[in-house]
């Protein structure tokens, strides 16, 4: 299976944290480094249509990719669809689709929350953390630049439904990709619930989701039963990280790990305490000297994959940090998706209430499979 270590995960600054800026929302940001997330990319063998913008609805019965008529929605089992309103628009999709490709990893995570294994993954987040899962199912992930889709080599694959997130480039491409197959993407900025109801619907496994949610409701509401029993108040909690030589904190809104913190009745730093109108997307960009104003009872670094936390540690002004610092994989908690939830969610009960480690990406296959069941 292709390794997305190099050279897909070289990329400059600008560009590494406009993908983390884009996934808060932050459309912006990625605009102005598509050009050079292009030329990082190792996708090969794509001619893709000229996006036309994100305001399609029903997808268009035939697309001509490269020279060849293809029919959305081909090899589903059964003319019926269902209509589904996402992040791109109103879609119809195939009562029982049979062939998905997940368009970046989050999806894939959330179709096979669902028990649906896709056909192919694109590679459009840089991530490593999604091939210890994907290699327990088998399933292919191919690098991809999400700024320059590969329509063709996915139209080959005769999908009948394609799911993505909603990042910038992929809303900017959604005509095109509505060509290929029916087209749905999920919020980002939206509750893990909501993600996993809209893909259950798009899948038509509404049962199942429900019941997925249900599942981590209740090990969330166990969670905060400890907290609220065994601690005397609630702790503060920081989230901080480095990515090419640029610290950065995730602020309380606009990103999933200070949200469910909050969620979870958890403080944090004065300087994180804020909502999206001075963090637009979530993101608080440091410079060494306000590194202090980041303290805790707890400091939570991300680390491992494309994040710095060696460099981070270096700096002067870490060592006024007092509260006691864990490294994080920086992937699971950066992430939107619900086991991206559930890995938070295990790492605070491990250090906040039994003394223990986090876990690292070695333990991502096997906390996956905890967390399937």
């Amino acid at each position: 299976m292709p390794s997305l270590s190099t050279p897909a995960r070289i990329v400059s600054a600008t560009v590494v944290l406009a993908l983390i800026a884009a996934a808060c929302g932050d459309e912006s940001a990625t605009d102005a480094t598509a050009s050079d997330t292009a030329e990082a990319s190792t996708v090969a063998d794509s001619a893709p249509d000229e996006p036309t913008g994100g305001t399609s609805t029903t997808p268009p019965a035939t697309a001509e990719l490269g020279g060849e008529s293809t029919t959305p929605g081909a090899s589903s089992d059964s003319a019926e669809v269902r209509t589904v309103d996402h992040a791109a628009g109103t879609t119809d999709v195939p009562a029982s689709p049979q062939r998905v490709v997940a368009l970046d990893e989050s999806a894939a995570f959330v179709l096979l929350d669902l028990g649906i294994e896709p056909v192919q993954v694109l590679g459009s987040f840089f991530t490593t953390g999604t091939e210890p899962v994907l290699d327990e199912y088998g399933i292919e992930i191919v690098p991809h630049d999400i700024t320059n889709p590969s329509l063709e080599a996915v139209a080959a694959l005769q999908p009948d439904l394609l799911v993505g997130a909603d990042h910038p480039a992929s809303i900017e491409a959604y005509d095109s990709w509505s060509g290929v197959a029916p087209t749905v993407l999920f919020s980002n900025d939206e509750p893990w619930q909501n993600q996993v109801e809209l893909v259950a619907r798009a899948v038509g496994a509404d049962d199942l989701g429900n019941e997925r949610i249900a599942q981590l409701e209740s090990e969330i509401d166990r969670v905060v039963g400890r907290l609220d029993a065994e601690l005397d108040q609630a702790p503060t909690v920081s989230i901080v990280g480095q990515l090419s030589g640029m610290p950065f904190a995730l602020a309380r809104d606009g990103n999933a790990a200070g949200q469910f913190l909050d969620d979870l009745g958890l403080g944090r730093p004065r300087a994180q305490d804020v909502g999206t109108d001075e963090a637009p997307s979530g993101i608080l960009f440091l410079s060494p000297e306000v590194i202090g104003d980041q303290d805790a009872d707890t400091i939570v670094v991300l680390s491992g994959s494309i994040y710095e936390s060696d460099p981070l540690r270096a700096l002067p002004t870490f060592s006024a940090l007092t509260g006691d610092v864990v490294d994080v994989d920086g992937e699971q908690w950066n992430s939107t998706h619900p086991f991206g939830i559930s890995w938070i969610l295990a790492d605070l009960e491990s250090v906040l209430l039994d003394g223990g480690p986090p876990a690292t990406a070695d333990d991502i296959a096997s906390r996956w499979n905890d967390y399937i069941g």
